[in-house]
């Protein structure tokens, strides 16, 4: 008869907490709600699902508290009250689960987006001076120098205004123009050792020259007295090594430079002005 009445008593203590625990499984359906209607498209929407997820493990928080509040008194009830904890958390947990994967599918979307947009800035980049099939360090003279240059502003010039503001395209732009800057030098520099480096071999040719005929005349100065019998002394000389030859003893045939240009039909020759006219 004790029994029976204290399983009545108990029965009636569970019915009358439960009444003061509603009020959390409505506030779990609230925040349910909230999630199903929350829309994840903007970073202040990702601040929005941050502070209903603190919320959410908040008000978990405040029902385990609850919980073991009430089970702390009543070990006889303990059982009764996790289930009950269990079934008025389950929307708040499923809230959570559905809260998680929206950020996460969200989070997935943006690094999609961003991935396509560096594919296509890329793309951009590579239009802009892929279509040269010459690098700045194969260029030679100044003038294919200045051609470049020229090709390449007429590109910055026509440049649609969105991938002239991108910064990739700027950064980019600077550079080429620094790297141009510096093959200007680097040529001028080349261009003006090679310079030097044919002055060089010019006055040495002429101080060769001027050596062997001072040392023919100092020659012919100590040279011993030569009987006259009416023989003389016969020059002939072969060209063994063109290249060696003195510059200013080496004479352009014009029949060979007249055939060349119309082998070729030249319009330009290193050295020679073509002019054409017609003549009767």
């Amino acid at each position: 008869m004790a029994d029976a009445k204290n399983e009545a008593m108990l029965h009636q203590y569970v019915e009358t907490q439960v009444a003061t625990i509603s009020p959390f499984k409505v506030k779990s359906e609230a925040l349910k709600k909230d999630v199903e209607a929350l829309v994840l498209d903007s970073p202040e929407a990702v601040e929005n699902a941050k502070k209903l997820r603190k919320e959410i493990i908040a008000h978990e928080n405040l029902v385990e508290g609850e919980r073991k509040a009430i089970t702390g008194q009543f070990d006889a009830v303990t059982k009764s009250l996790i289930t009950l904890q269990r079934d008025v958390l389950a929307a708040a947990v499923e809230a959570k689960a559905e809260l998680g994967k929206k950020v996460i599918a969200y989070e997935d979307e943006l690094e999609k987006q961003a991935i396509a947009e560096k594919q296509r800035v890329q793309k951009i980049l590579e239009a802009f001076v892929n279509n040269d099939g010459v690098s700045i360090g194969q260029i030679r003279s100044l003038k294919d120098l200045a051609a470049y240059e020229e090709k390449i502003e007429g590109r910055v010039t026509n440049m649609k205004p969105e991938h002239a503001a991108m910064p990739q395209m700027i950064s980019m732009i600077a550079d080429i123009r620094t790297a141009i800057a510096e093959r200007r030098d680097t040529i001028r520099r080349i261009d003006q050792e090679s310079n030097e480096a044919k002055q060089n071999d010019l006055q040495r040719q002429a101080d060769q020259a001027r050596a062997a005929k001072e040392a023919k005349a100092a020659e012919k100065a100590v040279a011993p007295a030569v009987v006259k019998t009416g023989s003389r002394t016969r020059m002939t000389f072969q060209i063994v090594n063109p290249d060696q030859v003195p510059r200013e003893l080496c004479v352009p045939s014009e029949k060979l430079i007249r055939e060349y240009i119309n082998e070729n039909n030249s319009e330009h020759l290193d050295g020679v002005l073509i002019k054409r006219e017609r003549v009767l």
